[in-house]
């Protein structure tokens, strides 16, 4: 089997709109060890093979190689803010790097409730459900 048709199947198939995890390599004492960061939404593709990655941690973007990307299997938060029915609560959680960021819990049309970030609901919800 051809190699990047093995290894970068996955991959190549990126669309806008997905989300996809971003690997973040670290070298320690000598071993590499990987970590998966995200799920983060992709909001432009360019045709050098590289993703512009809207960053969940905070506001800012990111433009990263889509050998760097997993697919994220459980491809739900893309979608919440249209599938949205009640809000139910909210909480206040620091984040890796220390900020305090606001997390919703929701109830989707299916029934089921999830926690999202703020950045994957409506603003206009939020102020709704800020206001009670």
């Amino acid at each position: 089997m051809d190699y990047d048709k093995k290894h970068h199947a996955e991959t190549s198939n990126v669309k806008f709109g997905d989300t996809v995890y971003l690997k973040a390599s670290e070298k320690k004492s000598g071993l590499d060890c990987v970590h998966w960061l995200g799920p983060h939404e992709i909001v432009e593709i360019f045709s050098n093979e590289n993703v512009r990655l809207k960053m969940n941690d905070s506001k800012r973007h990111s433009v990263v190689n889509i050998n760097r990307l997993k697919p994220n299997k459980s491809d739900k938060l893309i979608e919440v803010s249209k599938l949205v029915t009640k809000m139910r609560d909210k909480m206040r959680t620091r984040n890796k790097k220390g900020r305090l960021e606001t997390k919703y819990f929701v109830q989707i049309e299916t029934g089921e409730t999830v926690w999202v970030w703020d950045d994957f609901i409506d603003q206009k919800l939020i102020e709704e459900f800020n206001k009670v």
